[in-house]
């Protein structure tokens, strides 16, 4: 698909295959921590908040081992699940790492 405008054409195939080329999404927690969530195209660089956080969410990673979860990937941020159900996600933003529950009032 080729959009035209003011500023002059832009083909957004080549645009999304050059975007998601560089957005290689982790395969496993070890993954993300070194190289980042994949989701954006910080992902594999200095610049990626996930190393802003790494100490904090290593603490938090084996906060969840230790009580027992499952570790996994989902939607390229480290997912613990008890009884294969979601449980706890983690991530990392700019300002801040964070972990949050799923169905919380339920916990």
């Amino acid at each position: 698909m080729v959009l035209g405008g003011v500023y002059g054409s832009f083909n957004l195939r080549v645009y999304k295959k050059h975007y998601f080329r560089s957005m290689i999404k982790p395969q496993n927690v070890d993954d993300f921590l070194h190289d980042g969530c994949g989701r954006c195209a910080k992902g594999g660089t200095p610049q990626c908040k996930v190393h802003l956080w790494t100490q904090e969410l290593l603490l938090l990673r084996n906060l969840c081992l230790e009580n027992g979860l499952t570790e996994t990937i989902k939607w390229g941020m480290p997912v613990y699940t008890h009884k294969d159900k979601n449980v706890i996600v983690l991530g990392a933003f700019k300002d801040l790492s964070t972990i949050g529950f799923f169905r919380g009032v339920l916990l």
